[in-house]
């Protein structure tokens, strides 16, 4: 029964029995997976928008397969603190990825571990590749529950877990994708370092509230995935099949580079936080090729002065500059961030410097924020002369300021502490490759010395010099032709030469008077 109104100066109720017939929208069922939107055509039709890379159906199914040849192990957190729930939910994931990225044509060696106090393999590397069974087979995991043993994991793995299987591809290469919610309870730094030396490339899946920890273990937050929520995590497949195929893409040991890095030796760091600093560039470069063809280090250390321990041409092997770089001095004093930015484009990255045309250049500014100098101009100016300059700050460095150094939040990256430096090594390393890879102004920073004019021509450049020569003005011209875009001679330089021009006249005539005078005489005699 439904109420019916009829109005005669008042308003009156009546009974009536309502009759109402509702058309069911083909939406109302939720077709549309993994986030797509769904649009109803007409009472029957409908179609999907589907976020990108979902479309492999018209309800918004991820597309088949991956895109690359991989060596792939999935290690599932099982611990206490993971809870059955979160384990369950990370295990439909890992079936429901697998089911999307395993197809006939794909050549991927797939094992899936669960880890807690200890390590177990659910299914070994490389043994099953029907996709049915490798389903059944994670199905039938259990929650193992105990403690978080993410290191303990992640060091057995890298020894054992790629080679339980002599079916494997040698050149493939190997993938480890953690999935966990649970801080760990033991040392993870050295291990997932020791992951990527031993050239396992390593991706996490976690909540956005384990970020920062998951970070230190992939090394860069671009190898890190994170949900807001467990009910999202499915819409992750396509980021996950993106990221294990940038496996190939990684490092940038081909691509030239000028790099220079410059060091806060001021008394705020202290000399054991200096070493630290020492030892970190140390390890960044051990993943560049150093030459002189690809990858040159110049290195400057700064308190109160600026100080050149060796510029970019000095060594052509990694060996003999980390040497150089563990004899560096600790200098103190107050540091000045502006003069060393300044000393670096006057003094390191120059041609004359060993600096190579048509290669990028980058500074590398490694500071905890304290400075007596504004060094915001000049790190201004190297980004002018087509330098860019990246900022590390470490400890309470202030984020505003660091910013006016770097110019791009890109190009700065905040550490807590110095004993944190070893977490954010890819991260800066990834950020140097992608100015490695960046296109080249030729004429940026000037290749011609001396005042030089640097002008593009066909795809190259060449150096109009003023009173030099040389294909960067380097060579002095000793006797210069005279042009006529050269200033004028003074005006007494002038009157002197004039006045030479006429005594040497005036002394010609005399010695002609001299000889018709000598010769008169000859003639009388």
């Amino acid at each position: 029964m439904c109420p019916y109104y009829s109005w005669k100066r008042v308003y009156k109720t009546h009974l009536a029995r309502c009759y109402r017939t509702t058309c069911p929208d083909p939406c109302d069922s939720q077709p549309c997976q993994y986030g797509g939107t769904c649009i109803a055509e007409d009472f029957e039709k409908y179609h999907c928008v589907c976020p990108t890379a979902f479309g492999g159906d018209v309800n918004c199914a991820p597309q088949q397969g991956l895109d690359c040849n991989v060596d792939l192990l999935l290690l599932i957190d099982g611990s206490s603190k993971m809870t059955h729930e979160g384990f369950l939910q990370h295990k439909t994931f890992v079936k429901q990825f697998l089911h999307t990225v395993l197809t006939a044509d794909t050549q991927v060696n797939v094992g899936v571990a669960q880890f807690s106090d200890g390590v177990q393999m659910e299914l070994p590397m490389g043994q099953h590749s029907d996709v049915s069974d490798i389903g059944k087979v994670i199905d039938s995991m259990h929650f193992k529950g105990g403690s978080t043993k993410t290191g303990k994991a992640l060091h057995y793995l890298t020894q054992i877990g790629f080679k339980t299987s002599s079916a494997l591809v040698k050149d493939h290469p190997r993938v480890l994708v953690l999935l966990s919610d649970s801080k760990a309870e033991d040392s993870v730094a050295e291990s997932a370092k020791n992951a990527r030396k031993q050239k396992v490339f390593l991706l996490a899946i976690g909540s956005q509230s384990r970020q920062s920890e998951l970070d230190g273990v992939t090394g860069n937050p671009q190898h890190t995935i994170t949900y807001s929520n467990p009910q999202s995590l499915l819409n992750k497949i396509p980021e996950l099949s993106t990221k294990i195929c940038s496996v190939g893409n990684q490092g940038c040991l081909s691509r030239p580079l000028d790099l220079v890095f410059a060091l806060d030796a001021s008394s705020g760091v202290g000399k054991d936080n200096f070493d630290k600093v020492k030892d970190y560039v140390k390890s960044v470069i051990t993943q560049f090729e150093i030459n002189r063809d690809i990858t040159q280090v110049g290195l400057v250390i700064y308190g109160s002065r600026s100080r050149t321990i060796f510029g970019l041409d000095a060594f052509d092997s990694g060996t003999n500059l980390q040497k150089a770089i563990s004899l560096v001095p600790y200098l103190g004093g107050t540091a000045s961030t502006g003069s060393v930015l300044l000393h670096i484009y006057d003094d390191v990255l120059s041609i004359r410097q060993g600096a190579r045309p048509g290669v990028n250049k980058v500074a590398v500014v490694l500071t905890d924020g304290a400075s007596t100098d504004d060094a915001a101009v000049p790190a201004q100016t190297l980004r002018n002369n087509g330098i860019t300059v990246f900022a590390i700050g470490i400890g309470d460095a202030q984020k505003e300021s660091l910013l006016k150094i770097a110019g791009f939040a890109t190009h700065m990256v905040m550490v807590p502490s110095y004993e944190d430096l070893k977490y954010f090594e890819d991260i800066v390393v990834h950020r140097l490759c992608e100015v490695a890879k960046a296109p080249i102004n030729l004429c940026k920073p000037n290749p011609c010395m001396h005042g030089g004019e640097c002008i593009m021509h066909n795809a190259s450049y060449r150096c109009e010099c003023k009173g030099w020569e040389g294909v960067h003005c380097e060579h002095r011209i000793s006797n210069p032709e005279p042009r006529g875009d050269l200033p004028r001679i003074h005006r007494k330089r002038r009157r002197r030469q004039r006045k030479l021009r006429h005594l040497n006249r005036r002394g010609k005539r005399r010695s002609r008077k001299r000889h018709g005078h000598r010769k008169n005489q000859e003639l009388l005699l």
